[in-house]
């Protein structure tokens, strides 16, 4: 079985369930991670004690067999939940060594399901900011690097810390908040899934407010299903909270689990096609929307057009709100308090020292907006825009199913860069504030990486209280994103340039290359960032090759064994492994397959195992799973930390890898990237 850090965080549960590995094996390992990446500062408070405590006790339910969804998975929450007990800060002075007397709804949904809490994250102060860099405890740093350029990036905001633990495998999972984008800006800037709900969806009870008519927990996780799985432990009705709402909670984790989009509308909004938005993220939005009509969806133009407004109309409605909410502190209850000669200076001493630049900059604002003969000018009319955001996306919605869109203008930035023109900060949400105006759902999934080999994602966008299609949409996007050629390196007698050479000779369609084996691989990057492979951006089949050019004089006869075994079928998988002989069985399933009329289909096993697996078919794909014993599902569970590698390798790659093969081959490749000054810091 792979790490325990690299296994998602629905295997997680079905390693503990299997009695693999227990609660306080998982929270150990993961707490480890957390002391190797201390330095990105993405947590405010760890919680080590707790999380063993917690463990314990999920490790004592599960032997009564009182097992919860997500029980003995660890999770990281961003310090705007209040916790019993544990300090919450909200990233700001004026909270520091503030500890609840009570639970948050969401947090208490998520104990209630089992799970374990190993640290509050660092955020933007009161959660206003895109880059997580306005922290009364310091900026967060993102896990991945800039292609041959050191400086630290900032990791999104405002729930950065919650993205960077999650992007760097401290946690499989984490919570976060989203009131403009602050879930799903973080997540494309970090490579991982980040799930804005339905306002009313989450509790809000128990979360600092920052804008009460926007802000909305939601999740972050390594892929589509890990972040249904946490939704669906968080939402629920709550009576303390009056916007939740009284609706049953779905059967989320089954609807990611179904990527069949054949005759889903996809629409795609004219007003999103912006000059501030770079090239290489319209050229992602293009190969998106290509993704989507190979799964089989129609696609959609769709005219939003009060796109326009809704950043200017979110500026002055967030910052009312948040003048209101923030007004509660004044050194009086709770929090910090500096003394002065009379009440008056004691309240503008204790704000004054309590918050920060973006803080006082959005209470200013917000109370000018709210002030006597400027309300009917600018907040009212804010609000009437956010309606006319609301009535856009109806009628789109009844032209479309979802919406797919960018999810930021640009890849993350380096610390310090923007920094200066709040502004240009602002426009970090120019496509995520339109669907938190209108209380939509929104869901950002990793989709390329740009020419400096750091993430992009797009955004889908459902219709209120749909997030079952929405996560259809994302899980089938997800899936079409991952693919790639792997490379075995480790193999006597041939150097990196020949092996990459005659990879690129067998499969000249691959879209992106990625290398395993132990003593050839840093030899084989050098020869790669010299021009030895040319990489390609076609789009290609996923492709799975083991110890690939072991028999590389034989080329011709193994190709010749795979088309009689499965006639002239388009083979997704070919597996090639060192024995000679041939399991008979697995040619009469593969006949019988060809006889069945699925040409899509095909077995293929020339040695030992057997393992061969359609594309975009999952039954297929867990039948050879199961032949194929752990070792298969073993390597699919990493494989986004193998993506984040081959993303640091090529320089012109533009898609994600989903890999399945046997684990074996790639522990070594997962272990190396340590060495390498240009791969991200969280490996």
């Amino acid at each position: 079985m792979a790490a325990l850090t690299d296994l998602t965080l629905a295997d997680l549960a079905k390693a503990m369930a299997k009695k693999e590995a227990s609660a306080v094996e998982v929270a150990d390992a993961h707490l480890k991670k957390l002391d190797e990446h201390r330095a990105l500062n993405a947590f405010i408070t760890e919680t080590p004690d707790k999380a063993r405590e917690m463990a314990k006790a999920s490790d004592a339910r599960r032997a009564k067999g009182e097992a919860g969804l997500l029980e003995g998975v660890p999770l990281a929450i961003k310090d705007l939940f209040c916790t019993e007990g544990v300090q919450t800060t909200a990233g700001s002075h004026i909270l520091e060594g503030f500890v609840p007397p009570y639970e948050s709804t969401v947090t208490t949904n998520l104990w209630k399901a089992g799970a374990v809490m190993v640290g509050k994250t660092n955020l933007d102060e009161f959660a206003m900011g895109s880059s997580n860099m306005t922290s009364h405890f310091g900026g967060v740093e993102n896990p991945w690097k800039r292609r041959g350029d050191n400086r630290k990036l900032v990791p999104g905001g405002s729930s950065g810390g919650s993205a960077a633990v999650v992007a760097a495998y401290m946690v499989p999972g984490s919570t976060g908040t989203d009131t403009g984008g602050s879930i799903r800006q973080p997540a494309s800037f970090c490579g991982i899934v980040g799930l804005k709900p339905t306002y009313g969806r989450c509790s809000r009870w128990g979360v600092v407010a920052f804008a009460s008519s926007l802000d909305q927990p939601g999740p972050f996780a390594r892929t589509v299903e890990d972040s249904a799985l946490l939704l669906q432990a968080m939402s629920g009705h709550d009576p303390k909270d009056s916007t939740s709402a009284p609706l049953p909670v779905p059967d989320f984790a089954a609807a990611a689990r179904n990527s069949d989009i054949k005759g889903l509308r996809v629409g795609i909004p004219k007003e999103y096609r912006v000059d501030a938005v770079s090239a290489e993220i319209v050229a992602l939005w293009d190969k998106g929307v290509e993704m989507m009509k190979a799964a089989g969806a129609t696609i959609v133009e769709v005219s939003l057009p009060h796109t326009k407004y809704a950043l200017p109309a979110y500026y002055i409605v967030a910052p009312a709100e948040c003048s209101s909410n923030l007004a509660r502190y004044d050194g009086v209850r709770y929090g910090l308090r500096v003394p002065g000669k009379d009440l008056i200076e004691m309240y503008q001493n204790t704000r004054g020292a309590g918050f920060g630049k973006e803080v006082r900059r959005r209470v200013m604002i917000g109370t000018y907006v709210l002030s006597a003969g400027y309300y009917d000018a600018y907040y009212k009319k804010a609000q009437q825009i956010r309606a006319l955001i609301a009535r856009d996306f109806k009628q789109a919605f009844e032209k479309c199913d979802v919406l797919l869109t960018p999810t930021a203008p640009t890849a993350a930035f380096a610390a310090g860069e923007k920094m200066d023109d709040p502004v240009t900060m602002y426009l970090n949400d120019m496509f995520t504030i339109p669907a938190s105006m209108a209380g939509l759902p929104g869901i950002s999934v990793p989709a390329g990486v740009d020419k400096d080999g750091l993430p992009l994602g797009l955004q889908i966008i459902g219709r209120a209280f749909d997030e079952e299609t929405m996560l259809k949409a994302a899980a089938a996007l997800e899936k079409d994103t991952f693919d790639c050629l792997l490379v075995d390196l480790d193999m006597p007698g041939l150097s990196g340039i020949d092996v990459i050479a005659k990879a690129k000779e067998l499969c000249p369609d691959a879209d992106a290359v990625v290398l395993t084996g132990k003593s050839s691989l840093e030899t084989a990057i050098a020869a790669l960032r010299h021009g030895a492979f040319d990489y390609l951006t076609k789009p290609c089949r996923l492709i799975e090759i083991e110890s690939l050019l072991k028999r590389v004089a034989e080329k011709k006869q193994l190709k010749q064994r795979a088309r009689a075994l499965g006639g002239e079928l388009d083979l997704e998988v070919l597996r090639l492994v060192a024995g000679e002989q041939r399991d008979p069985r697995t040619a009469s399933r593969a006949a019988g397959v060809q006889r069945a009329g699925e040409p899509r289909r095909a077995f293929v096993n020339l040695g030992e195992r057997e393992a061969a697996v359609a594309r975009d078919d999952a039954r297929v794909r867990r039948r050879a799973r199961d032949r194929a014993g752990e070792e298969v599902g073993d390597l699919h569970r990493c494989r986004r930390q193998v993506m984040c590698e081959a993303a640091a390798i090529g320089p012109n790659f533009r898609t994600h890898l989903w890999i399945l093969a046997r684990t074996r081959t790639c522990e070594a490749f997962l272990r190396c990237p340590s060495r390498l000054s240009t791969t991200p810091t969280s490996r």
